[in-house]
């Protein structure tokens, strides 16, 4: 119930995620600097946004969303506090997928995987392998909270760069690629 949850959430940051790649890579090959980083600003906002929301309906209804799909106790108590971490994972979620929309709107989808591969199979995944089986034996919550903290490097150090981004220089990169591919017509 609380990864159907979450794939149905990350659906959303994922929307807002694709709406940003669109203006960002539509102002970036339009030469409009200043309209890169709006939209930028604005899509780590609506992700921000959409995830606070979802925290405040999951810390909200956690006790009693459980009781939808089962009446066993142990289950539902399992859940509950299984639905704290749901809700801490929301807000890096939401920005690191607004983050990964940003660096393919502005070109970036290497930094984007570095990042990525970094966040889930350096630090997410060993995390919650320690933390849920290996050495503190947490079980779920382990696993949850490893892959929160990987999100947490993705959400940090993404938006770190992309607040720091020199969208003039993004934009000359992006013309050399276009002649370099052949593809500009007329720049």
């Amino acid at each position: 119930m609380i990864m159907n949850f979450s794939s149905m959430t990350y659906m959303l940051y994922l929307g807002v995620s694709v709406s940003g790649n669109v203006r960002i890579g539509n102002a970036i090959g339009a030469g409009d600097s200043i309209r890169a980083e709006s939209a930028s600003v604005v899509t780590l906002g609506l992700g921000g946004l959409m995830s606070l929301i979802n925290i405040a309906f999951l810390l909200t209804f956690r006790k009693s969303l459980p009781w939808l799909v089962t009446t066993d106790i142990d289950i539902v108590k399992e859940a509950q506090r299984l639905f704290i971490v749901a809700a801490i994972f929301q807000l890096p979620d939401a920005i690191g997928a607004c983050v990964q929309g940003i660096f393919r709107g502005s070109g970036r989808q290497a930094l984007a995987a570095k990042l990525n591969f970094t966040a889930y199979y350096i630090i997410g995944i060993p995390l919650g392998y320690l933390l849920g089986v290996k050495l503190f034996g947490l079980g779920a919550i382990g696993l949850w909270i490893g892959m929160t903290v990987g999100l947490c490097i993705i959400a940090l150090f993404g938006t770190i760069l992309v607040l720091q981004s020199d969208w003039t220089t993004l934009i000359d990169d992006a013309e050399t690629r276009l002649a370099r591919s052949g593809s500009a017509t007329n720049l």
